[in-house]
């Protein structure tokens, strides 16, 4: 079961997005998953977006629990986009992924509330 959750900062009802957040659960099947699904869901995240590009990328255990954290741009409807992706492989074999996104001129002005975010999300 995969459950998300999309918060936008929208400018004045225009449909123009200038930050996103988006979290996403997904649950445990019956046996779980290995830490093979970190690289999966990172893969599919670098294939998803027309010219995605790989800006940083970062495996590292947090909290006891497998982390891995990429940043990307890629090219969105109108113009390039700068995303930060968090996948945290929980202790009961479900996955959070934790998504930021903006403009990629807008990144510096977002880039300290997104680190926050990602900084201090817990599953």
């Amino acid at each position: 079961m995969v459950q998300g959750v999309i918060f936008k900062d929208e400018y004045k009802e225009t449909g123009k997005v200038y930050g996103q957040e988006e979290v996403v659960y997904i649950a445990a099947p019956p046996n779980g998953y290995s830490s093979d699904v970190i690289t999966a869901i990172s893969d599919a995240i670098k294939k998803d977006n027309p010219n995605t590009s790989v800006v940083y990328e970062s495996r590292d255990t947090k909290n006891g629990l497998q982390t891995e954290t990429l940043i990307v741009t890629y090219d969105g409807e109108s113009g390039k986009v700068k995303a930060k992706h968090t996948i945290i492989l929980n202790k009961d074999n479900s996955v959070y992924t934790v998504t930021t996104q903006t403009p990629e001129q807008n990144w510096d002005k977002y880039q300290d509330s997104f680190d926050e975010i990602h900084n201090t999300f817990q599953p």
